[in-house]
């Protein structure tokens, strides 16, 4: 694989038209290979200083778009061993872009193609759409509903809240500088209570529940130990996954299933801890069916209007 690498590092070095759309390499290591000027100015709006192809070819992607790489479209590609297709906005710029992982023997590395979008006068009304629709795609992806409203909202508003959303790990609140602070649906100062917040966001919780032990290593276990109960609690719970806690420790990469009063689903191990005479571990779901989604959805939004209330002193009005 090096060789190859080597070769294709030379050809992309003075790479064809590299004024016209943005190229990079990178190995599944999460090492920059390649990368054309386009690439690199695109790098250079998550990085502080001035970047130069030697500062960012061979380097790797933390430290070229910084600790939160995986929040960009090529880290996220990587970190997940997944391509992508499609357009967004990436500071002031719309961008159709193209992440493609090509597996070569035993390795693989990932291609990525940026071509700028231009908002010409033939296609203004078009490329109008074009925003609205990357906006509403962002927002679905990070798991909000309610969304409708962006449907109709304005170019300039769009290309805003993309960034918003790119922006922003949790909750939205358009700040006093913000031209669209009184239209945004994001605005909790009049919408949080019809506006369901991003479901991916980990909310704390306290849910007792029970774990039984199916696969490890891919490999379904015996009878007698998938049947055996596991009491567990949740701490925290999002649409992705939930850190919960135990007696018993769960080797990372097993399956399991959860079992709580509003919902059930398959999950795997992705990391455990000790704590004391207990065990943390933080699992991801897998493959959640729509009515799965629902149940969790609705979990959260109850323990936030739960939370929300608690620090606002009304449960005091209501349980009083």
């Amino acid at each position: 694989m090096l060789p190859l690498v080597r070769r294709r590092r030379s050809r992309t070095s003075s790479f064809p038209h590299e004024s016209a759309y943005g190229f990079m390499m990178v190995d599944e290591d999460g090492v920059i290979t390649a990368a054309n000027e386009m690439a690199i100015s695109i790098a250079q709006l998550f990085n502080k200083r001035k970047l130069r192809r030697r500062s960012v070819v061979g380097k790797n992607l933390s430290d070229v778009f910084g600790p939160n790489y995986q929040d960009t479209l090529i880290g996220g590609c990587v970190t997940n061993k997944e391509s992508v297709y499609g357009k967004y906005l990436i500071g002031s710029q719309l961008y159709l872009v193209v992440v493609d992982r090509v597996e070569e023997a035993d390795q693989a590395h990932y291609e990525a193609f940026y071509f700028p979008i231009h908002d010409d006068y033939n296609h203004r009304s078009e490329q109008k759409s074009v925003f609205q629709k990357a906006a509403y795609k962002v927002a679905d992806e990070k798991g909000y509903l309610d969304i409708d409203w962006i449907k109709s909202i304005s170019d300039d508003h769009a290309k805003l809240l993309i960034e918003c959303l790119n922006g922003q790990e949790c909750a939205i609140r358009p700040g006093w500088y913000c031209p669209f602070r009184n239209e945004c649906g994001f605005n909790d100062v009049y919408g949080w209570m019809r506006l369901d917040r991003r479901s991916y966001y980990r909310t704390r919780v306290n849910m007792d529940g029970e774990a039984y032990f199916l696969t490890l290593k891919g490999k379904e276990v015996p009878e007698r130990v998938s049947s055996r109960k596991v009491l567990c609690t949740a701490l925290d719970l999002s649409l992705r996954g939930a850190r919960l806690r135990s007696n018993l420790r769960f080797p990372v990469g097993s399956t399991l299933s959860l079992v709580f009063d509003s919902f059930t689903c398959c999950c795997t191990v992705r990391w455990n801890k000790k704590q004391g005479n207990q065990w943390l571990f933080g699992v991801q779901f897998n493959e959640l069916n729509a009515d799965q989604r629902s149940a969790i959805i609705k979990t959260i939004n109850a323990r936030r209007i739960q939370l929300v209330m608690l620090a606002s002193g009304l449960c005091e009005t209501f349980l009083g």
